[in-house]
């Protein structure tokens, strides 16, 4: 394995798991995350109103 990658390995091993957890479903992935969505209400309306120039910028040069 790259050094690179032994980095990653944390990240990848959490990603697995999230995965099993759903089946390897990502719909009741999704599902999930939206069902919490209210109990993060307010980090969820900060991060849109955050990123709202950012995605418009993406847009744009796409």
């Amino acid at each position: 394995m790259k050094p690179v990658d032994e980095g990653l390995a944390p990240v990848r091993a959490v990603r697995a798991a999230i995965s099993k957890e759903f089946g390897h479903d990502a719909s009741r992935y999704v599902a999930h995350l939206r069902a919490a969505e209210p109990r993060y209400a307010k980090q969820v309306a900060a991060y849109r109103r955050r990123s709202k120039p950012r995605r418009a910028a993406l847009v744009a040069t796409n």
